[in-house]
């Protein structure tokens, strides 16, 4: 069990936490420009010629000089260990040229030729290439896990939610060398924290007397800093699309150590947690471990899964009563249910892989067991990473069984990748979306190439196909992927096992 203790600040009143620690939406805002045609052609490819860019001022910085003199004792944690380990100059910026040259050669980015002329894309080359040469320059006074992050802030600036720095582990080249988010991540404090419309909240935890003092409430600051302060510092450090990828990210890693530490968030065996209480009070929580977890399951092979089997149970803190549906059978990929009451036939996508050829056959049976009695279909595809696209003959069968109007398709911010490729299929077949915008751009890219680093081994997988919404007709100038109701999940609603998404349709058919 964690050394995890519960003290109470009495003095603090709502006004000085909302002026200190509120966050700002606005503030936090991540720039989604995008130019579709550019004015000007520029006769740019990075893939034949990297040097010729010219030098502008980037918004990149690089972690201070000097911290590699800085010792930690007892490392028992790997970003501890990587903190203290020798770095060889030399291997090390010929490793980084090489990720360079490999990051031109290989992106879609600049590889397309449809793509590399397109402004946006020229400002990434130009801002990651200057990032490499402030790195190089810096490496004889960064210790490796100084490096490390650099080199993942230098594939954040590409806003590639699929391009990450080692985000897989791979033991045939050794998983201390291959690998580096993908071990940062593995220790966890068994907790967990997500986006609930007005901030970051814990709404799961070890079963403690401290649970149902902080369980449901607002997370403020981590060590005496501002949470805002270090969603900012994420924003810069993690591979992300969109603000709304950027919330629900930062809220699943609000439990790591190694990614506090890599945001210099952390800098001691403790971690505290602020949270808004009652009374006008802030209430923290200190702890003193992280849990060595098993490694997460991984829905696809180039990503870090947040999903981690914790050595600890956690429970909520939250009203009697049957949980919604969209939060049942969590374990099953897909699975439906008829919901008599209303004729709702509600399909619930879970996670990657779209049900097989005999589960589509089941609820073709249904529907014509069902006849008139079917009164609107909900495809729900919350939470869900990524789904097979290759479903949408399927479509045809929903689309002719349900009463024009009433064919619904779920999404919040974490139904990413062909999740919003489906939802568009559905938006061009007169399906109406509801929920939250996607954290997924309406471009994306997937799939991997994978490259290792010479001397490190730290591994690349390298996004390379192109997906996008824009030939269903769906192309906003943002790339955000919006539904048509905007309906936003609450604490509340979490508390009360409250649905306002099912709720939506059912007050449509009364």
């Amino acid at each position: 069990m964690k050394n995890i203790k519960m003290l109470l600040l009495t003095t603090l009143t709502l006004a000085i936490l909302v002026s200190t620690f509120a966050c700002s939406k606005s503030e936090n805002e991540i720039d989604n420009a995008y130019i579709n045609e550019a004015n000007d052609q520029i006769d740019y490819n990075p893939t034949e010629e990297i040097k010729i860019i010219e030098t502008y001022e980037t918004a990149t910085d690089v972690i201070g000089v000097g911290s590699a003199t800085e010792e930690l004792t007892k490392p028992s944690h790997i970003w501890e260990i990587w903190t203290l380990s020798h770095v060889d100059v030399d291997n090390w910026r010929e490793d980084i040229e090489f990720f360079r040259d490999r990051v031109f050669r290989l992106h879609p980015k600049f590889r397309d030729r449809t793509l590399n002329t397109l402004p946006r894309n020229i400002e990434m080359g130009i801002a990651f290439n200057e990032h490499i040469d402030q790195l190089l320059e810096n490496v004889p006074y960064l210790t490796k896990l100084e490096i490390l992050v650099e080199l993942q802030r230098a594939l954040a600036i590409f806003e590639n939610n699929m391009f990450q720095f080692g985000a897989r582990s791979f033991l045939s080249r050794g998983a201390e060398e291959s690998s580096f988010l993908y071990q940062l991540t593995q220790n966890r404090y068994p907790l967990e924290f997500g986006w609930f419309y007005d901030g970051f909240y814990l709404f799961r935890a070890t079963e403690s007397d401290y649970a149902t003092l902080v369980l449901n409430r607002r997370l403020v600051a981590i060590n005496d800093i501002p949470i805002e302060n270090i969603f900012t510092e994420f924003q810069n450090f993690w591979s992300l699309e969109n603000i709304y990828n950027a919330r629900s990210s930062f809220a699943h890693f609000l439990n790591s150590p190694g990614i506090l530490y890599a945001l210099r968030v952390l800098d001691e065996p403790q971690t505290t947690y602020t949270f808004l209480g009652d009374n006008e009070e802030m209430t923290f929580i200190s702890v003193t471990e992280s849990s060595p977890n098993r490694p997460p399951r991984t829905l696809f092979p180039f990503t870090i899964d947040w999903r981690l089997t914790l050595d600890e149970p956690l429970v909520d803190n939250r009203a009697e009563g049957e949980i919604p549906l969209f939060l049942q059978n969590p374990q099953q990929n897909s699975w439906y249910t008829f919901i008599d009451d209303y004729g709702i036939l509600y399909i619930r996508i879970n996670v990657h892989g779209f049900p097989n050829t005999d589960f589509i056959s089941n609820i073709i049976e249904l529907l014509d067991d069902i006849g008139e009695n079917l009164r609107a279909t909900i495809i729900d595809s919350r939470t869900n990473p990524g789904t097979d696209g290759d479903i949408f003959n399927f479509f045809d069968v929903l689309v002719e069984a349900t009463p024009p109007g009433y064919l619904f398709y779920f999404i919040n911010e974490e139904s990413l990748a062909a999740s919003i490729t489906i939802g568009a299929n559905l938006y061009e077949r007169g399906a109406m979306i509801i929920g939250q915008p996607s954290g997924q751009s309406i471009d994306f890219f997937a799939g991997a190439e994978r490259f290792f680093l010479p001397n490190s081994n730290f591994n690349i997988p390298l996004t390379f196909g192109l997906f996008t919404t824009r030939n269903f007709g769906v192309a906003p100038e943002d790339l955000i992927f919006r539904p048509h109701v905007l309906i936003e999940y609450t604490i509340d609603d979490w508390i009360n096992n409250h649905d306002p998404y099912l709720e939506y349709v059912v007050n449509l058919l009364r």
